[in-house]
């Protein structure tokens, strides 16, 4: 069985990224008023995990990039189940999943390639969701779901807790090999929080201002927490049905406007 999100995955994983790992900041000096276990920054082969997460960020969309190209149209398929050509690239059918224009490079400066890695995640672990948000027209109050514009602002979270050293006690409580995992879970986490309160409380494009800042600061104060309750969730739920998709490597055949805070 293909897998969008682990063959994309992959690609990053064995591709060289040096050119956005030199532009990766070390972490920062921890103030004197942080507790004794966060005292140390981030060492060895965590550093390490965290600063490649950190460089995926960074590298752009090339829609010259035939493995870029492939990555994107299996997106747009795992997010509608519907295969594009690949010079389809570009065009308004990209509105449909919740982007701003167009232009997907356009969107993704904030959060480069990592966060269509984490889109394709939240697709594999939750495709519920994707497919109810993508799909979502309120009869009542609030708006539709712009899915990969708040996609974008959720890993933008992330990958604050991760310069910020809030997840540093998070990632040593955890085996060697997690920092990714644990990225791509509280991503997760924070979009099915998003999209259940925007649900319930028929939340509009108004609303997300708020909202964003409600889960930055439960992201940086008690991340354990949002990773307990989503895998908690996650053990109760039936295993993900296969993936809507092809492989990458195999043949492939406008909604209201949310600011993307640049923070890479």
């Amino acid at each position: 069985m293909s897998d969008a999100y682990l063959d994309a995955q992959r690609h990053f994983d064995s591709c060289d990224l040096s050119d956005a790992l030199a532009r990766v900041q070390p972490p920062p000096e921890p103030s004197s008023s942080c507790s004794p276990c966060c005292l140390t920054p981030l060492q060895g082969d965590l550093l390490k995990e965290r600063d490649r997460v950190l460089a995926i960020a960074k590298v752009a969309l090339d829609v010259s990039d035939e493995t870029h190209v492939r990555i994107m149209l299996s997106l747009f398929a795992e997010l509608t189940g519907e295969a594009l050509e690949a010079s389809q690239i570009v065009g308004p059918h990209w509105e449909r999943i919740g982007f701003q224009g167009d232009k997907p490079a356009t969107d993704l400066r904030g959060a480069g390639m990592l966060g269509v890695l984490h889109a394709l995640f939240l697709a594999r672990m939750r495709p519920e969701v994707c497919c109810d948000a993508v799909a979502y027209r309120p009869e009542g109050s609030g708006t539709e779901f712009p899915l990969m514009v708040i996609s974008l602002n959720m890993t933008q979270l992330v990958l604050t807790a991760l310069r910020s050293g809030a997840l540093d006690r998070v990632l040593r409580s955890r085996k060697t090999g997690s920092v990714n995992g644990t990225a791509c879970t509280l991503y997760a986490a924070l979009m099915v929080d998003c999209w259940t309160q925007w649900k319930a409380r028929g939340l509009g494009v108004e609303n997300f201002s708020k909202l964003k800042d409600d889960l930055a600061i439960l992201v940086q104060r008690r991340p354990s927490k949002l990773l307990r309750t989503f895998e908690r969730e996650q053990r109760t739920r039936k295993p993900p049905s296969e993936p809507r998709t092809k492989s990458i490597d195999s043949d492939i055949a406008n909604p209201d406007k949310i600011e993307l805070r640049e923070l890479v």
